[in-house]
């Protein structure tokens, strides 16, 4: 697949389906750090084409992409795939840092595809060293890894989520611009409902204040009724 020889280390692919039928594809990517980060985000940019290539080949099944990146979700260099796939995992961080309890660099996560009804129930992240294993950063960096394990769960209980296709049309997405230097910005999409995580207040997108919200305290929710669920209050102002 990799034609243009850009990934260091070729991506891993399979179908898989579940006990109530859902087929789905999922891949796995971990691009070398490499020296420099133009290494990195000319991996980001091909991944595009690896999404298409997936895309044609298992029709109808839809492909989710997850990794340690090796770049935050707010690099430009996601451009591409951002038109095509959306992460799930967009605030905190993934890294131990040297503190324990704290992290740093959002590397990993997973992505999903855009305009598909899809069953995710949830998705999240597993502070494991202090949570989990009730040991310290160094230890766990020395005995089982850097970073923490990320997470989606599938039911056919949940409620159908769909992530907002992409403004940009993916027959338009040029192909050269892999080893293009000049990186496409993703189209930027917000929820149609924003929650603050610390004040449980949450805005619509006719309030005053529904762009305000900090990135680091935002949680995305499909509507009213599942914001209120969570225990989120509507803002005065809206």
């Amino acid at each position: 697949m990799d034609d243009r020889d850009v990934f260091a280390r070729e991506p891993f692919s399979a179908r898989f389906e579940t006990n109530d039928g859902f087929q789905f594809v999922f891949a796995a990517v971990h691009p070398t750090y490499g020296k420099s980060v133009a290494e990195r985000e000319k991996e980001a940019h091909a991944l595009r084409s690896y999404l298409d290539w997936l895309n044609d080949s298992f029709e109808g099944s839809p492909v989710f992409l997850a990794g340690d990146f090796n770049l935050p979700p707010t690099n430009p260099a996601w451009g591409p795939v951002g038109q095509t796939a959306a992460p799930l995992i967009t605030d905190g961080g993934t890294t131990l840092s040297t503190k324990d309890g704290h992290f740093a660099n959002l590397y990993d996560s997973i992505r999903a595809p855009r305009g598909v009804s899809l069953p995710i129930h949830a998705s999240g992240k597993l502070e494991f060293p202090h949570k989990v294993l009730g040991i310290t950063h160094a230890e766990a960096r020395d005995r089982v890894s850097d970073h923490i394990p990320f997470w989606m769960w599938l039911s056919p209980d949940a409620e159908p989520i769909i992530y907002p296709a992409s403004k940009i049309d993916r027959g338009q997405f040029d192909y050269a611009a892999f080893l293009s230097t000049d990186l496409v910005e993703a189209p930027k999409t917000e929820p149609p409902v924003i929650g603050n995580r610390n004040s449980k207040i949450y805005h619509l997108p006719e309030c005053p204040d529904y762009s305000k919200t900090a990135l680091k305290n935002r949680v995305g929710f499909n509507d009213e009724a599942a914001v209120s669920q969570a225990g989120f209050r509507r803002a005065k102002n809206c």
